[in-house]
């Protein structure tokens, strides 16, 4: 049965655990440095506390706002090479005998780990009202000694390095430096005190800053995003705002928004529940820029000998990364539910593709004309190779010279889609035989993208953005877009945005055929479906 932890609320265990002493990674138990001059050490770390506090309580504010005035300071507490910090010394809470009126002394905000070239460094808030009491701890340490003879206090002050009044930057807890340079939305996290979300917005109003309207609650922390330059942060450790960390925002909106190595472990477990189908299972045909094999995802439902190209040369990978995209969405649709869930992944269909489009490549466009006979040869070598069920998926289009009327490449298509073969001629394509059921092909088009800025009518730009080549082919099934996709980002920089389409409304890049054909009625009108 899973237990809550009084302190920890927010973790439920539901398997097994062991009881053990917490220690560091790679420094065993903890390890007290030995000093040779103890009233040296501790009179030196207690003049470097002492200025700390003086400098922090020193530094003025450029404005009278008496809430931002400071109830504390804030220092930094660098360890030494080998040796750790006594940390859970450095968080301390008053012994009042009413929980209720427990106010912490003071309190370790954020711990920067050891490297190679740079001790271990905490970051300390020291109350106003509390401050003598800390300043005495380093006093015990010099003058007074514990029951076996030991200097009191031994573990924290032998251990410290050095002391120094924190800056803006101690707070620091991304990786990489943070941005010097315009503004930039920052993370804020705040000891859970009850004005602290107000204090923060207050501070940011102070400064010229913009703090975003939505704020998180946490039990140890609250945690707050602010547009500013870093330099309107200086002076955040000196006033009351209780900061302990800055960090660079990690908006997780959707698997996309992960770092490439937190995908590649979604991409992982997803191959872990996945059962391909088998070799003679229906296949869909991507007409396109030829496919990236090697991705996990696609490797055991797209065989080597399913990769074909109308190119010389025989390569048939994707340089470009269009038909790769296209391999995914037309294998799996949507990858954000999948990746996320846990229920086993059994496809039903394979994928083939034929390499016929090489974006931005002079050595491998087609000339317009010969589309048809491009898309013909695309045709026959899938269907040479293997004798299964397929449909052909084709999302290349072209922009076409008369929108809606037939073209070589719109006339070729329709006449593959019925079973009628074509070849190369010296005016474009010759039809070959008539149609014949048993080599009807069931082609996918693209109606094609708006590639113009969105506008707020964006249906009216729709509209008189006509379908693309070889859209207007009356034999094949032409897909447009709807949208779903209306959640507005937790980015705190879209506060206040509004999706352009609403739910099941026409995504704003689908073209229409509105125009084509000009007003003649008899012109299909495209796209058939909407996905």
């Amino acid at each position: 049965m899973a237990e809550r932890d009084g302190s920890f609320p927010h973790l439920v265990v539901t398997g097994y655990a062991d009881d053990g002493p917490y220690s560091r990674k790679g420094q065993g138990g903890f390890k007290v440095r030995p000093v040779e001059d103890r009233a040296a050490n501790g009179q030196r770390v207690s003049s470097e506390l002492d200025l700390a506090v003086r400098t922090q309580k020193e530094r003025q504010l450029p404005f009278d706002i008496e809430e931002l005035q400071s109830l504390g300071v804030i220092i930094s507490i660098e360890g030494v090479a080998g040796f750790t910090l006594k940390l859970e010394s450095l968080d301390r809470m008053s012994q009042h005998r009413n929980v209720a009126d427990r106010r912490p002394k003071w309190v370790l905000l954020s711990v920067t780990a050891a490297t190679d070239d740079r001790p271990e460094v905490a970051q300390v808030w020291i109350s106003d009202e509390y401050r003598s009491a800390f300043l005495r701890l380093f006093k015990q340490y010099v003058d007074e000694e514990t029951t076996t003879g030991k200097p009191r206090n031994q573990p924290l002050v032998a251990n410290i390095g050095r002391i120094r009044g924190a800056m803006v930057r101690d707070l620091w807890q991304s990786s990489g430096e943070p941005e010097m340079a315009g503004r930039h939305w920052w993370e804020i996290w705040l000891r859970p005190e009850p004005d602290a979300i107000k204090l923060a917005k207050r501070y940011a109003d102070a400064v010229g800053a913009t703090a975003a309207t939505r704020f998180l609650r946490l039990d140890n922390r609250h945690v707050v995003w602010i547009e500013a330059a870093w330099e309107d942060l200086t002076l955040l450790p000196v006033t009351a705002v209780p900061v302990s960390e800055i960090r660079r925002p990690q908006l997780i909106d959707t698997i996309a928004d992960l770092t490439v190595p937190e995908q590649a472990e979604f991409v992982e477990e997803l191959v872990g529940r996945l059962t391909s189908a088998g070799s003679d299972a229906a296949a869909v045909c991507l007409l396109d820029t030829g496919v990236r094999r090697s991705h996990k995802l696609l490797s055991d439902s797209l065989d080597p000998a399913d990769m074909h190209t109308v190119f010389d040369g025989g390569a048939t990978g994707d340089s470009h990364g269009h038909g790769t995209k296209m391999a995914g969405l037309a294998l799996f649709g949507p990858l954000g539910d999948l990746m996320a869930g846990t229920d086993s992944v059994d496809l039903a269909h394979r994928l083939e593709s034929v390499k016929f489009h090489v974006p931005d490549s002079a050595a491998h466009v087609h000339a317009p004309p010969s589309y048809g006979v491009v898309t013909a040869l695309a045709t026959a070598e899938p269907e040479v190779a293997a004798q299964r069920n397929r449909a052909f998926c084709m999302a290349v289009t072209s922009e076409p010279d008369h929108p809606g009327e037939p073209s070589v490449w719109s006339a070729s298509v329709d006449a593959l889609a019925v079973g009628t073969g074509i070849g190369a001629s010296d005016d474009g394509v010759d039809l070959l035989g008539v149609p014949a059921d048993e080599a009807k092909r069931l082609f996918i088009v693209s109606a094609g993208n708006v590639r113009d800025d969105f506008e707020q009518d964006y249906l009216s730009l729709c509209d008189v953005s006509p379908i693309e080549d070889p859209a207007q082919a009356w034999n094949a099934l032409v897909v447009g877009a709807h949208t779903e996709l209306t959640q507005v980002p937790s980015d705190p920089g879209f506060h206040g945005w509004s999706a352009l389409a609403e739910e099941g409304e026409l995504s704003p890049h689908s073209r229409t055929s509105l125009l084509a054909g000009g007003t003649k009625a008899q012109w299909p009108v495209r796209p058939d479906v909407c996905m």
